[in-house]
């Protein structure tokens, strides 16, 4: 694109007429990928907050296009990679975060641990996984919808602070980089890891009819308190008596439908009409 057209298409954007704004925003997010040093040089150089508001929803109409694109490939070819679909998700808010250096830093958990973990007991298991994400990386739990870091992967990986359902994310794909088996539980009030040897989302339904004593439940909010069924009901302080059945096993699609839910939480509470409905767009395509 010419200097003198995209400087040509910023004029446009604040033209009082609708049709002709919205048709010079269409052309710079269908030229974005070329021009997108030139937007952010632009905005850099600029006292004018009416073009900067502009050229953010450019920036912002052209990431959601990529996500959603992303989104739906992701859903139809690799949803049993849940940081992949959590690094598309979370670019939403922060297009800078890059899917290698966040898969790095995941195994490069794996490649620290030199103990043979499958010769560990199913109790010694869980306990080593929450020294590693606890103590060792010193993840925490908070609850805040307001604060949208909490919910980002590349923020909490670097604060070390999280929601309880991404602190439940990260703990299920480190369990899974070490070949341990977890499956995230969610009710409509808590979100729950089940641990056993032989436990795979595939059988979890018939696993419980069989072997439910033997199930341990773990509690990433509470720093991975680890309790058996029994306990559920004097350990998450339910008003009755708490039960499994409260619970559906989290599908990885699901764990992105719920950051997304997070999302548009965070959007209605800040009142961005616009940011909502690209977030409830995205929702629609997990159901």
């Amino acid at each position: 694109m010419k200097e003198s057209e995209f400087n040509a298409l910023l004029n446009l954007l604040l033209d009082p007429n609708e049709y002709v704004s919205f048709k010079a925003k269409e052309k710079l997010i269908s030229e974005f990928d070329k021009i997108e040093k030139r937007i952010y040089e632009f905005m850099s150089n600029s006292e004018n907050h009416h073009f900067a508001q502009k050229l953010n929803e450019v920036i912002q109409e052209h990431y959601f296009s990529v996500t959603k694109s992303e989104l739906k490939k992701w859903k139809n070819n690799t949803p049993d990679d849940l940081l992949k679909g959590l690094v598309i998700v979370s670019r939403i808010f922060d297009s800078n975060i890059s899917f290698y250096e966040i898969k790095n830093y995941f195994d490069q958990i794996k490649r620290m641990n030199n103990i043979d973990i499958q010769n560990l007991s199913g109790l010694e298991q869980i306990r080593f996984l929450n020294a590693i994400i606890f103590k060792t990386l010193n993840f925490k739990s908070v609850n805040n919808d307001n604060n949208i870091s909490i919910f980002l992967i590349n923020k909490v990986i670097e604060k070390k602070i999280g929601s309880p359902l991404l602190i439940s994310i990260i703990y299920k794909i480190i369990a899974y980089k070490l070949d341990i088996p977890a499956l995230i539980l969610r009710s409509k009030k808590n979100i729950l890891i089940a641990y056993n040897s032989e436990l795979r989302e595939i059988n979890f339904e018939y696993y419980l009819k069989k072997h439910s004593r033997n199930l341990l439940i773990i509690n990433p909010a509470d720093k991975g308190y680890i309790f058996t069924l029994n306990e559920m009901q004097y350990t998450l302080g339910e008003k009755r008596k708490a039960t499994l059945s409260d619970y559906t096993v989290a599908s990885n699609p699901d764990l992105i439908k719920m950051i997304i839910g997070r999302f548009i939480n965070f959007a209605k509470l800040n009142n961005d009409e616009n940011t909502l409905q690209y977030l409830v767009d995205l929702h629609k395509i997990l159901l």
